[in-house]
């Protein structure tokens, strides 16, 4: 299609399969480059606000680039770039405009985005300037995708092609070398174009601008960095500050939306419920939001924060007494046992009182949380439990996922590691890298690391004698890879009343419970329950652990 670089890789697919698998490849990497482990810190169209869905907006616009880009690009666009209107009235050629907006502080930068369904070509054009008013293009960063059938055969190729690999421009940021574009990012296409993996999740930060979270979120960075080296608590100082930050952000950046919809001039006022080391009042004080904490405990770094940062210890229990009718938000950021309870409590406070909730440990209102069903992962289980109970308080209930370093991601750190995924019964399941034991230990603070002495013999004798979760060699530790060991072979209905183990199917199965891809092994071949309907009594009477 292009002169210059171009690179393929082989697929054998169906052709329906094939299409509609290359399409949503080039979602993932157009709409959600963060997923794809680019360089950034996401990426945002401007479609609403601009040119994108405004043909008269975008078609005077085109009009005028399109000649000039085909006359310095030599003819080589002629392919992808037919007659705009026509192909774009007719459904076969879609153009976007996205905005990318790097981790640094860096500028921000556009490209035209443009996807030809007819010959299965995608089009990235580097743009400089304003598009409604006067821009420019990058000649030297164009690049595509095209997926072709290869003649007489049933082989599916993806390509990726550079306009002009001698002038490419490689920033750091934006743009890598091209070894990138052939080495990284076209096996990540052919690896989303063939799986069939249903997110549970929503995209990033879907219900804020992007751009307006990073430049705020470094502008708090750079404003409580030092907060890192003073920090009192026997928690990571980095994990904790940064989290806070990037909570605040959000809701900053949520709260001046709303602002601006209601035509509003006051800030929000709020009350944090749980509010633990209070690094989130303390920074939405500071920009300006009326509010306060309550937690059952007071911290040490409470007093370094000053007298206008109202902080309360206070244990909370869900009554009249805690009520909350002068306040506009009521939040509850890994708020535990309180979570489910954020919602009734705001429900009751006012009419017009809002909440936020950043759930994780999984609790109810009478205790520990246990899934309903078992199609979904445990942590989808509760938010979806946590969505119930905030409309049947009369919510209009919104979901976002958070860019914040969080507990839960921590908790995976394996599965963040060297990624190897190996393929099972239901596809592609990831056992993630090894860290080494000290590294393993560094992610756990001083108080965690005393309490697993003093129970258990320490950590590492806690990963040994949880061999089913993980293994430890030669000094690193790794989850343990059931697809690669030996399995229980499929039981008879005979052979499952004559089970020479008694513990067969007593306790539930932990990959299936917390891995975010399940259980390696199929419900028949795994000696742990899938799902509490599996767990069987004990023969001996014993407590299932």
């Amino acid at each position: 299609m292009m002169s210059g670089a171009a690179a393929a890789l082989e697929k054998r697919l169906e052709a329906g399969a094939a299409e509609a698998g290359f399409w949503a490849a080039l979602d993932v990497w157009t709409l959600k480059p963060q997923v794809a482990n680019r360089r950034l810190s996401g990426c945002r169209l401007e479609a609403e606000r601009e040119a994108h869905c405004s043909a008269a907006g975008l078609r005077p616009v085109l009009a005028e680039l399109l000649p000039g880009l085909r006359r310095e690009s030599g003819g080589e666009l002629d392919e992808i770039l037919p007659a705009v209107v026509g192909e774009r009235a007719s459904g076969r050629l879609k153009v976007m405009l996205r905005t990318v907006i790097p981790k640094t502080q860096a500028e921000s930068c556009k490209e035209l985005v443009f996807q030809d369904f007819k010959n299965n070509t995608a089009t990235f054009i580097p743009v400089e300037g304003h598009i409604a008013t006067s821009c420019t293009f990058k000649k030297s960063n164009i690049y595509s995708f095209k997926l072709r059938q290869i003649e007489g055969d049933e082989l599916w190729v993806i390509s990726v092609s550079i306009l002009c690999p001698e002038e490419w421009v490689a920033d750091g940021i934006l743009y890598p070398k091209t070894a990138w574009l052939t080495d990284v990012l076209l096996t990540k296409i052919v690896k989303w174009s063939t799986e069939n993996k249903k997110s549970y999740f929503k995209s990033t930060l879907s219900l804020i601008s992007v751009e307006k979270y990073s430049k705020c979120y470094q502008r708090l960075k750079a404003k409580y960095k030092e907060m890192v080296k003073i920090w009192p608590e026997v928690t990571n100082p980095e994990k904790f500050v940064y989290e806070d930050v990037a909570i605040a952000t959000y809701l900053l950046v949520l709260w001046e939306d709303e602002r601006a919809e209601k035509g509003l001039t006051a800030k929000q006022s709020f009350i944090d419920l749980g509010c633990g080391n209070g690094l989130l009042v303390h920074i939405l004080i500071n920009e300006g939001h009326p509010g306060r904490g309550i937690d059952v405990r007071k911290r040490r770094i409470w007093d370094m924060y000053g007298p206008q940062t109202c902080l309360k210890e206070c244990a909370i229990t869900p009554s009249d007494d805690f009520l909350f009718p002068d306040v506009d938000w009521i939040i509850g950021n890994h708020s535990d046992e309180l979570t489910p309870w954020i919602p009734v409590v705001a429900a009751r406070s006012s009419y017009s009182c809002r909440y936020f909730v950043l759930p994780c440990c999984f609790f109810d209102f009478y205790g520990k949380y246990c899934r309903r069903q078992t199609k979904s992962t445990q942590y989808r289980a509760y938010l979806d439990f946590i969505t119930e109970v905030g409309s049947i308080c009369g919510f209009k209930v919104e979901e976002d996922c958070l860019r914040i370093p969080s507990t839960k991601r921590v908790a995976k750190a394996l599965l963040k590691t060297n990624q190897d995924n190996c393929e099972d019964s239901t596809g592609y399941w990831n056992k993630g890298g090894s860290l080494p034991l000290k590294n393993v230990a560094d992610l756990l603070d001083c108080d965690m690391l005393q309490k697993l002495k003093k129970e258990c013999g320490g950590l590492k004798t806690l990963l040994r004698n949880n061999y089913q979760v993980f293994e430890v060699v030669h000094g690193n530790v790794q989850i343990r890879d059931w697809s690669k060991e030996k399995q229980t072979k499929t039981m008879s209905s005979d052979t499952k009343r004559k089970s020479p183990s008694e513990a067969f199917k007593t306790r539930l199965c932990w990959f299936f419970v917390n891995h975010p891809d399940g259980c390696p092994r199929a419900a028949e071949k795994c000696p742990f329950a899938h799902g509490i309907a599996e767990v069987r009594p004990r023969a001996n009477g014993k407590k299932n652990i």
